[in-house]
């Protein structure tokens, strides 16, 4: 139902059909199957897979102040599920949502640029895993007080 809601109100904001189906819905009450790419090694749930012009589009929901522009971290999450729900269901989707709160909605494009930004990111995280050497990428004082990895960087600001 909830799913449903959202759909509803995301309709209106890309301008797609209300009749549009929502095939996964990740939510608390309910873990949706994990979705995983042997070959890079991503795993990661959607809040939502919607069904728009027989492609599988994942969207993923922000909530707090929307921004102008989407994250670097919220594209490149969205651009993880566009590789997922392509390896999981052998078809391409052309692009994914972004959702801050209903207010602003972007598209992220699954296009050859953005495929590469993502392959080089995951090649960064594999490096990084086997060296394991990872340093803060920020000098945000509240990012740090609120990161759940805090109490164990050495990097940390507060």
């Amino acid at each position: 139902l909830v799913a449903h809601e959202q759909m509803i109100k995301l309709s209106t904001v890309i301008g797609i059909d209300l009749g549009t189906q929502v095939v996964y819905a990740d939510s608390e009450d309910t873990k949706e199957a994990l979705l995983i790419d042997k070959e890079s090694g991503l795993r990661g749930r959607p809040n939502q897979i919607v069904i728009i012009d027989q492609e599988f589009i994942p969207v993923e929901q922000k909530s707090g102040r929307p921004p102008k522009f989407p994250h670097d971290s919220h594209k490149l999450q969205v651009l993880s599920y566009l590789k997922l729900v392509e390896s999981s269901t052998g078809h391409t989707p052309s692009y994914g949502v972004i959702n801050y709160g209903n207010e602003k909605v972007f598209k992220v494009l699954w296009n050859t640029e953005n495929r590469q930004l993502l392959e080089s990111q995951i090649k960064e995280i594999h490096q990084a895993m086997v060296s394991g050497e990872v340093h803060r990428n920020h000098d945000r004082i509240g990012k740090c007080k609120n990161c759940s990895r805090a109490h164990a960087c050495p990097e940390r600001l507060v």
